[in-house]
């Protein structure tokens, strides 16, 4: 009789554990039916949201593209037409250099020396540059300063160096006096002119490059 009831016992529990299952089993399908159909809704939804934003933003790029290709204003620019500025480049006279074959000494401001010296090199060489303090001596900064300033003694500069041609911004003070009568400059003459720099040279050679 007890192993009837430990028989009877065992059944009960399989048949309640079975029933149980199914009941896990059902509710962990309908858990997985409701998510699909969560899913699918939340996906029509982001499918019709997301396609106006991809092509607004394909709209976007397209246009950005466009007015980069037309106006490109990632191109760098060489400061060349302000005669004031403190950073300007001697583009049209570097051009001149090209142009009629320059090979020899220019004696340049320091701002201008190293644009020079980079697009002439080697058959130009300069006077000054940005390497001042490593290449130069102490003194040929305030040489090309007291030069350039017009300062007394600025003609002896002029002759220490001499150079076959000299490079002169418009609003250096010395580009009234360079080859004036008086000056002991006479044979210094403008071979360039632009409304930036302009470019002298001495008797000797300026027939040459004129």
């Amino acid at each position: 009789r007890g192993r009837v009831c430990n028989k009877m016992s065992r059944r009960s529990s399989f048949k309640f554990r079975l029933s149980m299952l199914k009941i896990s089993d059902s509710a962990f399908l309908a858990r997985v039916a409701e998510h699909m159909a969560d899913s699918g809704k939340r996906r029509r939804i982001g499918d019709h949201a997301s396609t106006p934003a991809i092509r607004g933003a394909a709209l976007t790029a397209t246009t950005c593209v466009g007015f980069i290709l037309w106006h490109p204003i990632w191109k760098a620019t060489i400061p060349c037409s302000d005669p004031n500025g403190a950073m300007v480049y001697p583009t049209g006279a570097v051009r001149y250099l090209h142009e009629h074959s320059f090979s020899g000494k220019i004696m340049t401001p320091f701002a201008s020396g190293a644009y020079v010296s980079w697009m002439c090199h080697p058959k130009v060489r300069v006077s000054l540059d940005g390497r001042y303090e490593v290449a130069y001596r102490e003194d040929v900064l305030p040489k090309h300063d007291r030069f350039y300033a017009a300062e007394p003694g600025w003609q002896n500069v002029l002759y220490e160096y001499a150079a076959d041609l000299v490079l002169v911004q418009a609003n250096s003070p010395v580009r009234k006096s360079l080859g004036k009568v008086g000056t002991n400059t006479e044979r210094w003459h403008v071979v360039y002119e632009d409304s930036v720099f302009s470019l002298y040279a001495n008797d000797d050679i300026g027939k040459t490059y004129e």
